[in-house]
């Protein structure tokens, strides 16, 4: 059954390019392309983590194939929405940082056992979830045209900046430490006081 589970995260590695495609298509002319993407795509991510937690078959490397494919499929997608000014910029950019944090610290954590341990956060949590929602609204409004619609997917856009970006400040203090303590050991190393 893990199979099944990283079947269904490949297929989002797989929608990627197509969901971006459909995006910049329907921006000229309303198309259900992106949002029959998105649902396809979100399914996906649903169901992997499932079918890895009922089978027993779940793992750090599957989490991690997961969290990735989940960038692969949402990065170049919300700067093609921004790129479109569908979205404000500072999305993606504040998904982005969050994300990489998220990573820096998984591996500061896991550094002593030669791993990545991702450690969830709250903010992230949430911010995770409202970038696949943003995006899926962004699809929505790509099928219906030119709508009211349109400024609500801009705010909420905004709004998710802000959780990415509250997301990425919970890990800045950690990895301050971290990078303190980094470098007094390769102070040490060097012989330099």
């Amino acid at each position: 059954m893990r199979r099944a589970a990283d079947a269904c995260t490949t297929l989002r590695i797989v929608l990627a390019p197509l969901f971006i495609w459909a995006v910049v298509y329907a921006h000229d002319a309303p198309s259900l392309l992106p949002l029959i993407v998105y649902v396809v795509a979100a399914a996906s991510d649903f169901a992997d983590g499932r079918l890895a937690r009922a089978t027993g078959s779940a793992s750090i490397r599957g989490r991690l194939f997961d969290h990735g494919a989940d960038a692969f499929f949402l990065f170049p997608t919300l700067i093609a929405l921004a790129w479109l000014d569908r979205l404000s910029f500072l999305l993606p950019c504040a998904a982005m940082v969050s994300f990489a944090l998220y990573t820096l610290d998984g591996f500061r954590r896991g550094r002593s056992r030669g791993s990545i341990a991702l450690l969830p956060s709250q903010w992230g949590a949430v911010g995770g979830v409202l970038n696949y929602v943003v995006a899926g609204a962004a699809a929505v409004t790509l099928a219906l045209g030119p709508t009211a619609f349109d400024r609500i997917v801009h705010v909420a856009g905004l709004l998710t900046a802000i959780a990415n970006l509250g997301a990425a400040a919970e890990r800045i203090p950690a990895l301050w430490r971290w990078r303190g303590s980094l470098d007094r050991a390769l102070t040490s190393r060097s012989g330099r006081p």
